[in-house]
């Protein structure tokens, strides 16, 4: 692969590059997007065109261009998050008369978030009509990955922070400090947040149908 994109003069470009660069990415392409400065297709892969040297504003505008509105907030709100870029720059780099769709993505941009997972859940949620506090704090607890509607916690458990003693301690705890507290949570695998998020949904339905009948 290297040695055809030296041959044509093309970079890796859009959401290969921007997963190579460390940023979130939720689907893999399924074909290579290379941006190239002379605008000349290159066989085998999806051409994007840039100037002088490719940057980080290019690589964003290419993803922008080819994914949907959780794959665009995904990659634009981790640049953030990893300190790439600010908000108000990536409002400089989408500025133009047509990248108003752009615009509104950015605003749903959430420079606290930890991870794609949490990304994806607010969306889902928020697309779905409820009101989301990401990394919502509890005294005595620390923070959770989302308060929905401001009465049922959202923990989104990955693997690499749950597999050993003492993160297993201090779910423990915090789980204690969280039924004191009289707040509900819900667990979910990384995956159901990112890939399946009817699931999620339904789960959260549920809850507040329990919550609603406790009331009564």
């Amino acid at each position: 692969m290297a040695e055809h994109l030296a041959s044509n003069q093309a970079e890796l470009t859009c959401f290969a590059r921007a997963r190579q660069d460390g940023l979130w990415v939720l689907h893999a392409q399924d074909v290579p997007h290379v941006g190239t400065a002379h605008g000349r297709p290159v066989s085998g892969c999806v051409t994007h065109r840039f100037q002088g040297r490719l940057l980080l504003r290019d690589i964003l505008r290419h993803c922008a261009q080819c994914g949907t509105e959780l794959e665009i907030l995904c990659v634009l709100e981790s640049a953030v998050v990893k300190e790439k870029c600010t908000v108000a720059q990536l409002r400089a780099f989408f500025s133009r008369r047509n990248d108003a769709r752009i615009r509104k993505i950015i605003g749903l941009i959430d420079p606290q978030s930890m991870s794609i997972p949490e990304t994806c859940a607010r969306y889902q949620l928020q697309k779905a009509g409820y009101n989301v506090q990401g990394q919502a704090y509890i005294r005595g607890m620390g923070h959770l990955d989302a308060l929905v509607d401001g009465q049922l916690g959202l923990e989104i458990d990955g693997k690499d922070y749950h597999n050993n003693e003492e993160a297993w301690k201090e779910d423990l705890r915090r789980g204690n400090v969280l039924m004191i507290r009289d707040v509900p949570v819900l667990h979910f695998r990384a995956a159901v947040a990112m890939y399946y998020p009817e699931e999620m949904l339904r789960w959260i339905r549920q809850a507040f149908e329990t919550i609603a009948a406790r009331r009564h």
